[in-house]
């Protein structure tokens, strides 16, 4: 891993935000009142490998901080579910 300038990115929305090879660092997963879920994938579209999926059926922020960076193959996508609010994620292509 290269020591490159982590990227964040608000996500309200599905969303590739790295197209080929990258770490994911942390995301943030803040629900609707009504609760949520989000998928962060492995991949260019809905169709990669889960991540993790963060659900919540609270209004509360959801923290994702792995203890070392999780190594993402082929991109990183954001796979939108119902009734969230936001997805805060920091993130860094690999060169």
């Amino acid at each position: 891993m290269a020591n490159k300038k982590i990227e964040w990115t608000r996500v309200t929305a599905d969303q590739k935000l790295l197209n080929g090879p990258g770490w994911l660092h942390s995301a943030f997963f803040v629900p609707s009142s009504a609760g949520g879920d989000v998928v962060i994938r492995d991949g260019a579209d809905a169709n990669g490998e889960i991540v993790i999926k963060m659900v919540s059926q609270l209004v509360s922020t959801i923290p994702f901080t792995p203890t070392s960076p999780i190594r993402l193959q082929k991109g990183l996508f954001i796979d939108w579910g119902t009734t969230a609010d936001s997805l805060l994620v920091g993130y860094e292509a690999e060169d």
